[in-house]
């Protein structure tokens, strides 16, 4: 029997989004959210040859559509159509195996696992019963950054030497250009990746230029902003060479 305990979060972005639209599908990606595991673990899975045990990450949970037709009163081919429009918005991934299928929730870390000083918090707050106390899970309420410093704490080898602020800030707006309201960690790394080939100099002017402007209001995001690097660039190429043409003469 499945384990009811906890809760999870919805940001208010999901109001904005495809899946709102659609009640069969918003009820399908609620369910997909609530089956995720906060934790990694091993399960036993069924073969043809008998059980295996697979390790899932937080975030992903077995999928089966049979199950999943029963658990949400759908047909098969109805559940199997919803799950690859989820999968196409980004909403989340499948890995498909001979025997059974891996759902991974899309930034499920990003928006879903809270970190340890909040967890301290909060268990400060129960009472004697165990119960929270006046507890408020209002999304809002948590630092607007929250999802993205998550990731750039995952990715901070990379970032010594940026503007950490800006670059919150940056990602955040990357975030807001996007229907679903989310960006993968793998996305992340890519543009963390590409940046990397500049100098920090070019990077923080960059990230100045592009949350000054608030490029994301406009709908630009990572496409953009790889522009403005190389426009940066070019600016301080430039500007240094001039620099030392003076110093020749």
């Amino acid at each position: 029997m499945m384990d009811l305990a906890g809760f999870i979060f919805l940001h208010r972005k999901l109001l904005d989004s495809r899946v709102f639209q659609n009640e069969g599908l918003l009820k399908v990606w609620i369910w997909c959210l609530l089956k995720a595991g906060h934790e990694d673990r091993w399960v036993p899975v069924k073969t043809g040859r008998g059980e295996t045990e697979i390790l899932l990450k937080k975030g992903q949970f077995i999928f089966g559509r049979k199950t999943a037709a029963k658990e949400l009163k759908m047909s098969p081919s109805t559940i199997r159509n919803r799950m690859e429009k989820l999968k196409n918005v980004e909403n989340l991934d499948i890995q498909t195996d001979t025997h059974f299928s891996i759902v991974t929730i899309v930034n499920w870390e990003l928006y879903q696992h809270p970190n340890k000083k909040e967890d301290t918090q909060t268990d400060r707050q129960r009472t004697g019963k165990g119960q929270p106390k006046d507890t408020n899970n209002n999304v809002d309420n948590v630092n607007k950054y929250k999802r993205t410093i998550s990731a750039l704490d995952f990715f901070s080898p990379e970032i010594n030497g940026w503007d950490k602020p800006k670059l919150e800030q940056t990602i955040d707006g990357f975030i807001s250009t996007r229907k679903t309201g989310q960006i993968s960690s793998g996305v992340i790394q890519k543009e963390i990746e590409y940046w990397k080939q500049y100098p920090n100099e070019t990077i923080n002017a960059a990230l100045t230029a592009y949350v000054d402007g608030q490029y994301w209001k406009s709908g630009k995001g990572e496409k953009y902003f790889r522009g403005i690097i190389r426009g940066k660039d070019q600016a301080i190429q430039k500007e240094s060479n001039q620099s030392l043409f003076q110093k020749a003469f």
